[in-house]
């Protein structure tokens, strides 16, 4: 796919942030029209990681699927979505390409209770349409790639811009070319620390190993000089030579757009003169989302860069996960669908904007059970409230009635 003319808007990685989302949309121009954001004059561009880590995963992959489907954005897969398929195909020798270990399990765990447990069906079509993602996108005038772009990676995969089954199962098998195509492409280029070194992320896992900046040929930088994000612990001794790290990416070379580094949040810089990364930690406190607006220039401009603040939601119980939230209406507002990890049950959770004597939105919940989950909707969700128990949040009542009953008064 190749382009001169149109301009872009490519959004960093969402991790299930979909009031974020919407935020930034609106305010790079985008209205959205029958549950779909457009742009006059614009296309968006995701760099991938839509899922895990966010309170609101599958409407983040809601908004974003309809955009695409419309033609409205372009998306490429990131290191999460892969990271998925592997989890979730099997290995054919009684485990999976992507070992449930307990620290993989917990990076996935939010797109687990938010999806794959509550809607499975779904999710299956889910993991279909991660198939369809390309792994990069080089439109001419503009690359895109989640981690990194390295035309020898690229080219390994021999046009395959999708993963087929086959290169799937490839590339989760350590020491194929496809392997190392898809841990650079989707995860960037890494370097093995010196013995007794490690660091720490920021999800907890001890690493021995430093991601760095790949378009920065080694010529005997340090591994401080050249980790990404530039980590204070790194050692401050030359990096050995490595034919990975011979060259880097000209300048020459058309601009590249990435997300998936984590950076810290602040004012957003291009990492090169023509590189710049659109992931600022939007899932971490202080987090933003972050779109760069390519108009057609060969280099990267500061001034192009448009972010918003996260939007974090209110705070649920710990055994308490949203799976599903629905527009509000005229009587309902915040409605959103509650599983209890405890427990297992379900509730609809929900803000009724009249409450007799408060004049507040007062807060209730109504049972769901799991056969009943798949048919709640925006459209459905009041006729579901009405008619059933609900208990209030406040004053513990349990009713049935169209209105709880302490809406009445005493």
């Amino acid at each position: 796919m190749k382009t001169r003319h149109q301009r872009y808007d490519i959004i960093g990685d969402i991790h299930g942030h979909a009031d974020t989302l919407r935020a930034l949309l609106k305010k790079l121009g985008y209205v959205e029209t029958n549950g779909v954001y457009c742009h006059p004059e614009r296309l968006v561009i995701f760099v991938g990681d839509f899922i895990d880590r966010g309170p609101k995963i599958r409407e983040t992959l809601q908004i974003v699927r309809a955009m695409v489907d419309a033609g409205t954005a372009l998306a490429v897969m990131g290191n999460h979505e892969y990271n998925a398929l592997c989890f979730h195909t099997r290995n054919g020798y009684g485990g999976f390409l992507r070992p449930h270990t307990k620290a993989k399990a917990e990076q996935h765990q939010a797109t687990l209770d938010q999806i794959a447990k509550p809607f499975p069906d779904e999710w299956k079509e889910w993991l279909e349409w991660f198939k369809t993602l390309p792994l990069f996108l080089d439109l001419g005038r503009l690359r895109v790639v989640h981690a990194c772009w390295d035309n020898e990676q690229i080219a390994v995969l021999h046009a395959s811009n999708r993963l087929s089954d086959g290169l799937l199962r490839a590339s989760a098998t350590k020491g194929t070319p496809e392997y190392d195509a898809i841990e650079v492409l989707l995860k960037g280029k890494e370097i093995k620390l010196p013995d007794g070194h490690t660091f720490t992320t920021k999800d907890g896992q001890i690493r021995h190993e430093i991601r760095v900046k790949w378009w920065v040929p080694a010529d005997g930088r340090t591994y401080h000089a050249l980790s990404l994000p530039t980590y204070d612990t790194a050692p401050k001794v030359p990096v050995p030579a490595s034919k990975s790290l011979e060259g880097g990416y000209a300048t020459k070379e058309p601009p590249v757009i990435v997300g998936h580094y984590w950076l810290v949040p602040a004012k957003p810089a291009r990492l090169a003169p023509n590189i710049a990364c659109v992931d600022y930690s939007v899932a971490t406190e202080g987090g933003m989302l972050v779109a760069y607006r390519w108009d057609g220039e060969d280099e990267i401009y500061p001034s192009r860069f448009v972010y918003t603040n996260a939007i974090r939601p209110p705070v649920l119980p710990d055994d308490d996960v949203a799976i599903a939230d629905l527009p509000r209406d005229k009587a309902y507002a915040e409605i959103s669908i509650i599983r209890n990890r405890t427990t297992g049950k379900n509730w609809l959770r929900y803000f009724h904007e009249h409450h007799a004597f408060t004049a507040s939105q007062q807060l209730f919940w109504c049972e769901v059970p799991d056969a009943d989950l798949a048919t709640i909707t925006a459209e459905t969700a009041r006729a579901y409230i009405n008619g059933r128990n609900h208990l209030c949040d406040d004053c513990g009542d349990l009713s049935w009635s169209s209105i709880p009953l302490c809406l009445y008064g005493d």
